[in-house]
C-alpha cells in the first residue's frame, strides 16, 4: 500500500530523514501552487511512502496523522495507482497547481482524510464495498458507518 501525503515546506529532511532511519521506501516530490515570471512563490512537499507491514503503517500514520488535522492531502491507496497532473484549480485562473488523479479501475481502493480529520472517506470499485452493509460487515464494531 502506499500513502500519499503533503507536509510543510521547510520540513523535508526531518521528513526524509524519519524515513530513511527506518528503512520505509519513499518519494519526495513538489506541488507548485503558484509561480510567477518562473518564480516559485510557495510549494508544497508530498511524499509517497511504500508501507510494507502493519507494523511501518502504524508507525508512519503515528508520525503523519496531524496532517490531515491541519487539512493537508493525504491519501492512502491500498492497490491503486496516484498520479499527479498539472492543471489550473479554475477554468478563469492562469495559476497552475499538481492534482491528484485517482485511477478507478476495478478492484481499487484509497482512503482520504479531510475536514481537519472529521472525515474519513473510502473510494473504491471494490465488490466488498458495493453496498453499506458489506462496508460495515468488513470493519470492527467500533468504527461507525454514517451513511
Amino acid at each position: 500500500m502506499k500513502l500519499i501525503f503533503a507536509f510543510y515546506e521547510g520540513l523535508e529532511k526531518e521528513y526524509s530523514e524519519w524515513f530513511q532511519k527506518r528503512n520505509i521506501s519513499f518519494k519526495l516530490f513538489y506541488s507548485v501552487i503558484d509561480e510567477k515570471k518562473g518564480k516559485t512563490t510557495y510549494k508544497s512537499p508530498l511524499i509517497e511512502a511504500t508501507i510494507m507491514n502493519a507494523q511501518d503503517f502504524l508507525s508512519v500514520l503515528h508520525f503523519t496523522f496531524w496532517l490531515p488535522m491541519q487539512n493537508e492531502f493525504f491519501v492512502l491507496s491500498l492497490n491503486g495507482e496516484v498520479s499527479f497532473e498539472e492543471r489550473s484549480p479554475y477554468s478563469d485562473s492562469k495559476r497552475k497547481q499538481l492534482v491528484p488523479i485517482l485511477d478507478m479501475l476495478p478492484n481499487n481502493t484509497y482512503i482520504t482524510i479531510a475536514h481537519d480529520a472529521q472525515g474519513i472517506f473510502l473510494l473504491s470499485n471494490h465488490e466488498s464495498y458495493q453496498s453499506t452493509t458489506a462496508l460495515k460487515n468488513s470493519l470492527p464494531p467500533c468504527i461507525t458507518v454514517e451513511t
